[in-house]
């Protein structure tokens, strides 16, 4: 009986683990030096355009960013931002099992290396 019960939690953390979906969260990144708003928004745009992801100017302080991966994978994505910290909201997604509060993994690993590229470009600002 202890041998059957192992198992079973055995499968169950195996299964777990190899999931592909994980909670969509919004990215939220403080900016420590003193820079202008201009100044962010040039940044994000490059560090947008480095990793492939097309813009537009939403409004104001929002930045509207579209990636399209390998031809049937898409992510849109909201960049709100002022002089003191950008943020990288989800808004909707194709081909990637979203649900209301879950997305393949590969969001993630997007949107780690957009912050990325947007960092190193702030990083460059004297």
């Amino acid at each position: 009986m202890k041998k059957i019960l192992f198992c079973m939690i055995a499968v169950g953390l195996i299964l777990a683990g190899c999931s592909k979906l994980i909670k969509i969260q919004t990215y939220d990144f403080n900016i420590s030096k003193p820079i202008t708003t201009e100044q962010v928004r040039d940044a994000i745009l490059a560090g947008c355009e480095e990793r492939g992801w097309i813009t537009t100017q939403k409004d104001g302080n929002t930045i509207s960013a579209r990636l399209l991966s390998k031809g049937k994978y898409e992510v849109y994505v909201d960049i709100i931002y002022d002089n003191t910290n950008y943020k990288i909201e989800y808004v909707k997604s194709v081909n990637l099992d979203a649900t209301e509060d879950k997305i393949h993994k590969a969001y993630a690993k997007w949107i780690n290396f957009l912050q990325k590229s947007i960092n190193a470009e702030l990083f460059k600002i004297n």
